[in-house]
């Protein structure tokens, strides 16, 4: 009896041993997966950030596309098979990655209070107080004050609550764009703005961003002020001298910061039947290029996806 009960007691430990290990098999090739499907989203930044410099490069970011991209990735496990090394096709990542042109955002840091009042849709005194918070770019008086590094720190900071906050649409609004805060310019690209950047910005109604949206695109300060039908001293963001018919410093005709989102995909290829996901990851990145087209990342995030 004693040793059938021992037996027994030995069998439990050798189901729970096996079922503890079977787990912890499994729990590894979950993360083995997760960390392949974030390996090839980064794959998928790259690759778009390569495309982005080469067209940065030669001067035409107007071909950059905007459309989502699938890339499909081949993964290959190495093995051993008949004592010598082996390369097997035995999973597969499909990565889409989307650029956007993170210029046709306003970016909160630099923002005037009027720009602010429209666009985050609250009262004068709160934009005002947004906009005293923060330094200003070559002028005293900034101790304490701090650049906001995320449009959350609106909320966290006390200026908006979550439920206004969760109102505004994320798409119009950036701090990423300004890569010298002491001397912040051409950061707006009125070719790309949407109706509500342009409204905000230029000062007009919902019929004359119309407008100036089917005007596009523009290249010299004197096609804008034909399109908006006023000058520029009159937008939300005026030239410095109120006397200069120039274009505000905020504003520029072409971009040259990009937000790339890429989410990848990890398929275990099964022969036979169809492929099983087995991870999914995501990376977002926001790309500054300078004036020598070189490109700064001034954002980046990796996390799994469910």
């Amino acid at each position: 009896m004693t040793a059938i009960a021992l037996l027994a007691m030995f069998m439990t430990l050798g189901a729970i041993w096996f079922s503890q290990m079977t787990t912890d098999n499994d729990n590894t090739d979950l993360t083995i997966a997760k960390t392949r499907a974030q390996i090839y989203a980064n794959a998928g930044v790259y690759i778009r950030l390569a495309d982005l410099h080469a067209a940065v490069e030669r001067g035409a970011v107007e071909s950059i596309q905007f459309d989502e991209i699938l890339l499909k990735l081949p993964v290959y496990d190495h093995g051993v098979a008949s004592g010598e090394p082996s390369w097997k096709l035995r999973y597969r990542s499909l990565t889409t990655v989307t650029v956007t042109d993170e210029n046709a955002r306003i970016n909160i840091n630099h923002a005037p209070p009027k720009v602010l009042r429209r666009l985050l849709n609250v009262d004068g005194n709160t934009a005002r107080a947004i906009r005293a918070s923060l330094p200003v770019p070559g002028a005293d008086g900034s101790a304490g004050k701090r650049w906001l590094t995320s449009v959350d720190e609106l909320v966290t900071r006390g200026f908006m609550t979550p439920k206004k906050m969760n109102a505004i649409n994320p798409n119009l609004v950036t701090v990423y764009t300004v890569s010298d805060a002491s001397n912040p310019n051409q950061f707006i690209n009125v070719n790309t703005a949407s109706p509500p950047v342009l409204q905000a910005v230029l000062d007009l109604r919902p019929q004359q961003a119309t407008r100036v949206i089917e005007a596009r695109p523009f290249y010299t300060t004197a096609e804008l002020v034909e399109a908006t039908g006023k000058e520029t001293a009159l937008f939300n963001t005026r030239p410095p001298d109120s006397t200069n018919d120039g274009l505000p410093p905020e504003l520029t005709f072409k971009s040259s910061c990009f937000r790339i989102v890429a989410v990848s995909e990890l398929q275990h290829i099964i022969p036979g039947i169809k492929p099983v996901t087995e991870g999914r990851a995501r990376t977002e990145a926001v790309i500054q290029f300078d004036a020598d087209s070189r490109p700064h990342i001034q954002y980046w995030s990796e996390a799994p996806e469910r």
